[in-house]
């Protein structure tokens, strides 16, 4: 399977794919080298690539054949023309709750791989693990997703 895009839907769905399949040969290809660009710690990265490297999820800036392809990626904001220092790195505008622009600190993520790991960051928090995030989570989407599809 190939999923274009190793953002946060990527990388999710990636995991979820592996947990539920194990047999399956799961890649993303991404054109950043690097996991979650922008101003997550590297702690972050680091604890994120261990556990797709763990589940056996390849992870490529190349061209891959495969059966099945998703494409795993967004829109990203026309901001260029705005030169603010609030323009965060995926394109969008800062704002506070009265519209006015600021500096943001990064964004709080949570990327669980599968239902039993991940990793977390926020910026009141900092960087949690796998049994902090998979209690976050709390739970398998693809059963839901099953569910939806009359798969159950």
């Amino acid at each position: 399977m190939l999923l274009v895009g190793a953002g946060p839907v990527g990388l999710e769905f990636a995991g979820e794919i592996k947990t539920a399949w194990p047999e399956k040969r799961v890649t993303l290809v991404d054109r950043n080298n690097d996991l979650m660009p922008g101003s997550y710690p590297d702690e972050f990265r680091t604890l994120l690539r261990k556990q797709l490297d763990e589940l056996g999820i390849v992870i490529t800036d190349r061209p891959v054949d495969a059966d099945l392809r998703f494409d795993c990626f967004g829109a990203t904001p026309v901001t260029g023309f705005v030169d603010l220092p609030a323009r965060r790195p995926d394109g969008r505008i800062a704002v506070n709750p009265d519209l006015v622009s600021y500096q943001p600190e990064p964004d709080a993520i949570v990327l669980p791989p599968g239902p039993h790991g991940g990793v977390s960051y926020g910026p009141e928090a900092g960087v949690l693990g796998p049994g902090q995030t998979a209690a976050i989570k709390a739970g398998f989407y693809l059963d839901q997703y099953r569910e939806l599809l009359g798969q159950s």
